[in-house]
């Protein structure tokens, strides 16, 4: 008989975790961080777990990532039609991403690894509880709001890399971001001036 992949290696069916996720996710009003007993990644039961640790940042739940994407998108298109509300909200998320204010902790980082991880399937990984590990320690050497667009799973890269991720495509995936949130500010500010510049004509 073959053995249970989850007995083998402390790692949780990638589908159940997978639904789990999303389900806690779309739960998520305030903060989006479930609690875990034990600090070793591949152990914490995303199941039972419970929202615990507030998001020091705007962006709380795979919802609100895909809402603050379509902003990000209204504001570059040719209408410029963003209203001023969420433009100041979009200014002060690319400003706290390109000062790095919102470092992820280890909880946070850990469950940004495990939710990429948990999108793809268990045997594209040689040691998952490894990798997470090391995710979760490449998430936080960035803002804790890019690593929650990067591991989204319908707007980061499990929407566009078919297969497991290494660690350095991660890695790219989370410089892009940053780049993005650059973009992102350099626009707001095009923006203001234009609108200024039509106040005083």
């Amino acid at each position: 008989m073959k053995p249970n992949n989850s007995a083998t290696t402390g790692f949780q069916n990638p589908g159940q975790v997978a639904a789990n996720l999303i389900g806690t996710l779309h739960g998520a009003t305030g903060a989006a961080m479930p609690s875990s007993a034990d600090r070793h990644p591949a152990s914490a039961p995303l199941a039972a777990a419970v929202p615990a640790t507030p998001w020091p940042s705007r962006l709380t739940s795979s919802r609100t990532v895909s809402e603050t994407l379509e902003d990000v998108r209204t504001l570059f298109s040719k209408t410029r039609s963003l209203d001023p509300v969420k433009r100041s909200s979009l200014k002060q998320l690319a400003d706290d991403i390109l000062a790095s204010r919102n470092a992820p902790d280890l909880k946070q980082s850990t469950w940004m690894a495990e939710r990429l991880v948990s999108v793809y399937r268990g045997r594209d990984f040689v040691n998952p509880a490894a990798f997470i590990t090391a995710l979760a320690m490449t998430f936080e050497q960035f803002p804790v709001e890019v690593g929650l667009i990067v591991s989204d799973p319908v707007n980061g890269t499990p929407s566009k890399r078919t297969f497991a991720p290494s660690l350095a495509e991660v890695k790219a995936d989370l410089m892009e971001r940053k780049l993005w949130a650059k973009g992102v500010r350099l626009a707001i500010g095009r923006i203001e001036k234009e609108l200024t510049e039509g106040e005083r004509s």
